[in-house]
């Protein structure tokens, strides 16, 4: 398969040096999340009419962005905090932030267990900082007394709660 040249999508200037960093897209509403380290933010594109629609304050030194299409959820990976925050397509609102270890990178989540997987690329001034944190992300409707460890924050379509389960 052959790619083709379509054009070009203006996002904001960067107010700091660090460019860009990993992205991922939600097909059902066609939009691109585009992690802007530079600007401690997320580019949304909406690629149906290929324009960029807003960037999402609050997220240090973000390091990537992953959809999971089967939990309608967007993951965001912050080194300058070291936490990765979770929320839902289209509303950033009722997003949390699980800490997780050094300077957060590489991020993926398994749908069908809820485990998302972090690459904590750690800092050289900080001894085996590097590591990998695998917090559980529950979606499905719990109470406090259900959760083990914390629940985070309540959002619209159920609770959710994060346990660290490994570190590291």
């Amino acid at each position: 398969m052959s790619l083709r040249f379509l054009g070009h999508i203006d996002l904001p200037a960067h107010r700091s040096s660090g460019g860009f960093d990993h992205a991922d897209i939600h097909a059902p509403t066609d939009r691109v999340y585009v992690a802007h380290t530079a600007n401690d933010s997320i580019d949304v594109i909406d690629c149906s009419q290929d324009r960029y629609i807003e960037s999402i304050a609050g997220f240090p030194a973000v390091a990537g962005a992953l959809v999971s299409e089967a939990r309608g959820l967007v993951f965001t990976t912050n080194r300058g905090e070291n936490t990765v925050s979770v929320f839902t397509p289209g509303n950033k609102r009722n997003g949390f932030k699980i800490a997780v270890g050094v300077k957060p990178n590489g991020v993926a989540f398994d749908d069908s267990r809820g485990l998302l997987v972090v690459a904590n690329v750690g800092d050289p001034a900080i001894a085996d900082s590097y590591t990998a944190s695998v917090p559980a992300v529950c979606c499905a409707p719990v109470t406090r007394a259900s959760c083990s460890r914390s629940t985070l924050h309540q959002v619209e379509f159920s609770v959710m709660c994060a346990s660290a389960v490994l570190q590291t």
